[in-house]
């Protein structure tokens, strides 16, 4: 099966240049964690299987090297802890170092993965975890190396009731130099800088705390605006300034965004199924749909038509 990208059970299992698609199974006993993890690795251009692996233990699929030669696992070690471990396939076998973030040393991580983007190249693959007892965090991984680094954004963890620190979600410029982590939950949106090596930068309050899962974000192609799911609607923010431009969709509780390939058309999900197309540059509705067959509950990516 394909590996869940995100909590809510969206699909990946591919690597940034859509090379490589891993698929994943496990052996497990009612109850009990699984004991065997078993990948394929296939070549998407010629959909053929290029690898098997087989390992003792419950591995997660994180992610793969543009090259196919790394594939990044998560063992877990309990239901929240864990290592990260890369399978070299050059060696067929796992390196017997753990990936780990250089100023906190090789002890056990700890959370649970709400949703992960790649970096345009295919270096960084940054995740965001929510804790129990301490705030969520971005764990920024590099593929290219194999080392990471790990940084905190604001907020409790959930073990108190707070179910905030479970709706943050992730969304890059189209130049790859930042990075929005945002929560609508808590009406906050923390900017990461990417371009030297990931640091945090600010957070900015942008409104009432609304629901509590992950709506995502969409960045326009200029780079200029972000969009996130306000406490009702959609809201357009200046990025130098991270102030409100726009709003849209009042009624509407956000569950999902997505933008089209040419960046001019946002497309939103909400909590009943229902589908409106906006125009980027304006954000007027063009369209809405209502699907009466189905629920769903987000967009995964738009394409464009042939």
């Amino acid at each position: 099966m394909l590996p869940p990208a995100t909590n809510s059970g969206i699909p990946g299992g591919l690597s940034q240049n859509g090379r490589w698609l891993v698929l994943q199974r496990f052996d497990r006993q009612a109850q009990t964690m699984p004991s065997q993890s078993h990948f394929l690795m296939v070549d998407t251009s010629a959909m053929d299987v290029r690898r098997t692996v087989d390992l003792g233990g419950y591995f997660q699929f994180d992610a793969i090297s543009n090259d196919g030669q790394r594939m990044f696992l998560i063992q877990y070690i309990n239901g929240t802890d864990y290592h990260v471990r890369v399978y070299l396939m050059s060696a067929g076998a796992l390196d017997p170092n753990f990936v780990v973030d250089k100023k906190e040393g090789g002890d056990a991580m700890n959370g649970l993965k709400l949703s992960g983007v790649a970096s345009h190249d295919g270096q960084w693959l940054f995740s965001v975890y929510a804790r129990a007892n301490h705030g969520a965090f971005i764990h920024a991984l590099n593929l290219d190396v194999g080392y990471a680094a790990c940084l905190d954004l604001p907020g409790n963890g959930y073990a108190d009731g707070d179910q905030s620190s479970l709706a943050w979600s992730l969304g890059m410029s189209p130049d790859g130099n930042h990075l929005y982590a945002t929560n609508p939950a808590m009406g906050v949106v923390t900017e990461i800088f990417l371009k030297d090596f990931p640091t945090v930068g600010r957070t900015v309050h942008v409104g009432e705390p609304s629901h509590v899962w992950p709506a995502g974000s969409v960045v326009s192609v200029d780079g200029q605006t972000l969009v996130i799911a306000g406490s009702t609607g959609v809201v357009w923010l200046d990025t130098s300034t991270l102030t409100q431009k726009r709003h849209s969709l009042d009624t509407w509780t956000v569950r999902s965004l997505a933008l089209s390939p040419d960046g001019t058309t946002l497309y939103v999900v909400n909590d009943r199924g229902a589908v409106a197309e906006l125009s980027m540059a304006g954000g007027s509705v063009t369209a809405t749909f209502d699907p009466n067959i189905a629920h769903p509950i987000a967009l995964m990516r738009v394409e464009a038509l042939a």
